[in-house]
């Protein structure tokens, strides 16, 4: 049903047509009591007949209507009217009730419009994301879930302002299409709504944005994790200008959806920023525990990217600030002259006085030849211890002082084994030891969040001592092993997902600066030696560079040298009786050497300095 302009639906005169998609359509009208302008979105007549639909939707957005947030499109009213038109000064009233929702009118551009039609930079698309973020937490925390989150419902003003539109809508969504029928480019149309054991008619989402346990109809499921990993399908799109699960129907983008793993961000833009590929990642994860459990999280890290981003990539320039005198409407053009002039004048006066001293001085040195070669001889002796000085103070080294450090307490359960911490700092892996076996969890420090990414798989396969990768994407455990053990290693992804196992009987690791190799300690029972070994990333490659002969022996704990060049390891044995020290490894030929006189009763794991210059 199209409504012409100057009809009236209650206070609201209609002005034109602005939309319409799966919600009805949407009208720009102006609220005649409060004189301002609003968008109403006309209920579809079988969506406003049906009474329970219409009660359940009404009890949700009136709690969204509560919301009051800059980055929330607010909602002003859910009502109902006769539909009257106006025309050559009579009025007619139809006989229908046309009911509608006025909500904040909006003026600018949709998300999908920026990334596809304008082609926004990604820096300007991640600050709107980091609005809709914010936006979404303060529904989050107000107890109301979106479920529909996609680049048509956020709008960004003419002043650069993101909002998200349709907070507690979504439930009204009836199916636009057939599942199986090939999609279009367009979200709305995508929209699908799946068999459920729940009430009839609540909306799962839109296929290419909605998350795994929507696609699976799992209603009872779905909870403020729902949306962000809607968040994380349209950070993918800002980022890549694809969707992450797209397939070539319906029903193939919801099988992606559930079972394809999440496509790398920097095989599709090899300029986004590495951190933004562990974002998206995270909120990308199938199974809702292993996501960010709050969007806020990822507001905060969102923050922090454009952050470092900018540092990283921000150009210096330095203006003379105005003169006191000077006013400030000047132009810069009529800046650029007066600076040319200044210049030009002081030119002018150096000129004239350029000649006359240069004479002056030429004449004084050729009368004190000698005292002014001594002059020159002992400012230069100076110049050169000063300079020699300042050398030595600039590069003394700091001592390293451990007593200097702040300690802080991350966990109060009691039952943690081995932890380490994330090449950027930001999360600590640590393993929790229970009745259950042990279990590998994530921290993000800046909140206090905690994941289990490698659940307990019973007391005799416990999970030991792990470690991240330099870029941070990917964690690896020992699985299996006691103590400094040696067991299978494992990978997963730092943020949860399928574990893969790479070797067996293997240390624990620790990679080559360019993450492209690690190293590791085995043991060779049959053959009676222990070596280090070096194998690639993904555990194909390996090369055995050094061996010990029992009794003397290997132990866990690899340390590669920040230069590449060495490999430092505990060692020990029984030769001359017992004792444990430090062997470091040259990585081009094997060559061995024990790094320092002392033994010690134990050795276990060792660290480079960041310098390279001490263990």
């Amino acid at each position: 049903m199209t409504i012409t302009a100057g009809t009236k639906l209650g206070r609201y005169e209609i002005r034109s047509k602005i939309g319409e998609g799966g919600m009805g359509e949407v009208y720009l009208a102006e609220d005649m009591q409060l004189r301002r302008r609003v968008a109403l979105k006309i209920l579809p007549r079988e969506v406003g007949s049906n009474k329970d639909r219409m009660r359940r939707f009404t009890q949700e957005a009136q709690a969204a209507a509560a919301l009051n947030h800059p980055h929330i499109a607010h909602i002003y009213e859910i009502g109902s009217s006769p539909t009257v038109r106006e025309g050559s000064g009579t009025s007619s009233t139809a006989g229908a009730e046309t009911h509608f929702i006025a909500m904040e009118f909006v003026d600018g551009l949709t998300l999908r419009q920026l990334i596809h039609d304008q082609h926004i930079d990604l820096t300007k698309l991640l600050r709107y994301l980091q609005n809709v973020a914010d936006g979404l937490a303060k529904a989050h925390a107000s107890g109301i879930v979106h479920r529909d989150l996609k680049p048509d419902n956020i709008m960004v003003t003419r002043d650069g302002h993101a909002k998200v539109l349709d907070f507690g809508l979504a439930k009204l969504i009836e199916p636009q299409q057939a599942i199986g029928t090939r999609a279009t480019d367009s979200s709305e149309v995508a929209t699908a709504l799946m068999p459920q054991h729940s009430t009839p008619g609540a909306v799962m989402g839109t296929v290419g944005y909605m998350s795994p346990e929507q696609a699976q109809g799992k209603t009872n499921e779905i909870d403020q994790r729902s949306d962000i990993f809607s968040f994380g399908c349209i950070l993918f799109e800002a980022v890549t200008g694809q969707k992450p699960f797209a397939g070539k129907d319906t029903l193939d983008s919801l099988h992606n959806i559930v079972h394809a793993p999440t496509p790398n961000v920097k095989e599709l833009n090899p300029a986004a920023p590495d951190e933004l590929q562990r974002i998206v990642r995270r909120c990308l994860a199938k199974d809702p525990d292993k996501r960010y459990q709050s969007i806020k999280d990822v507001a905060i890290e969102l923050e922090e990217l454009q952050q470092d981003w900018h540092a990283a990539t921000q150009l210096e320039f330095s203006t003379a600030p105005a003169t006191s005198g000077s006013p400030a409407s000047k132009s810069r053009s009529e800046s650029n002259i007066e600076s040319s002039s200044r210049s030009g004048l002081a030119t002018a006066n150096i000129a004239a006085r350029t000649s006359s001293t240069a004479e002056y001085v030429t004449g004084e040195i050729k009368r004190h030849k000698k005292l002014v070669a001594i002059a020159l001889t002992v400012f230069l002796i100076a110049a050169m211890g000063l300079a020699f000085a300042l050398y030595k103070l600039l590069h003394r080294k700091q001592p390293f002082n451990l007593q200097a450090g702040k300690i802080t307490r991350l966990t109060n359960s009691g039952k943690v084994g081995s932890a380490t911490i994330s090449p950027d700092g930001k999360y600590v892996a640590y393993t929790l030891v229970d009745e259950l076996g042990s279990s590998l969890w994530v921290k993000y420090l800046a909140t206090g969040s905690n994941v289990q990414i490698v659940p307990p798989a019973g007391l005799g396969a416990g999970v030991g001592q792990s470690t991240f990768s330099p870029d941070g994407n990917y964690l690896y455990y020992i699985r299996g092993g006691r103590g400094g053990g040696l067991g299978a290693l494992y990978q997963v992804p730092v943020l949860g997902g399928t574990s893969k196992m790479l070797l067996e009987n293997v240390s624990r690791i620790s990679f080559s600066p360019d993450g492209k190799r690690f190293a590791f300690e085995r043991r060779y029972v049959s053959e009676g030696e222990d070596a280090v070994i070096i194998a690639n990333a993904d555990g194909t490659g390996e090369q055995k560079i050094a061996t010990r002969k029992h009794p003397d022996l290997f132990l866990g704990g690899a340390a590669w040298s920040p230069d590449g060049r060495t490999i430092a390891c505990p060692i020990g044995g029984f030769a001359g009786g017992y004792y444990r020290s430090i062997g470091v490894i040259n990585v081009s030929d094997g060559a061995q050497r024990v790094l320092p006189s002392h033994q010690w009763l134990d050795v276990e794991r060792v660290a480079w300095l960041p310098d390279g210059t001490g263990l």
